[in-house]
């Protein structure tokens, strides 16, 4: 696959974030008004296609207009918001790897969490 660069990344994170797989979908015009600035906007839709293209993202069974990640690629996306450093806790938080609130647990759940991506098969 080709390197994403920077917009795609973002728009990847601002969709991973909200946990937009399987049944869950968002609007493109949402997609693209999450976090980036108005003058940026053309840049985020040509990343959303791009990504449609790579097939990290589809369309929604139900509309033209809404988009999901692909479950299929979970994991690579998974492994491409961690090679981009991510906030960890933020992420193994979102991927439901770490307890509510105990943060003294963290390092542990953060490892188990980094060991189950890295080991898992391709």
């Amino acid at each position: 696959m080709e390197p994403l660069n920077d917009v795609e990344i973002s728009v990847l994170k601002a969709m991973h974030s909200r946990n937009l797989y399987g049944a869950k979908h968002i609007r493109l015009e949402k997609v693209m008004k999450s976090g980036f600035p108005t003058h940026l906007y053309g840049e985020a839709k040509k990343a959303i296609y791009s990504l449609i293209k790579k097939s990290l993202v589809v369309y929604a069974k139900k509309s033209k207009n809404a988009i999901q990640l692909n479950q299929t690629f979970s994991a690579e996306i998974a492994k491409i918001l961690l090679s981009k450093r991510v906030s960890l806790q933020i992420f193994l938080f979102s991927m439901k790897l770490m307890p509510s609130a105990d943060f003294w647990d963290a390092k542990t759940v953060l490892i188990s969490g980094l060991k189950s991506l890295i080991l898992a098969p391709s």
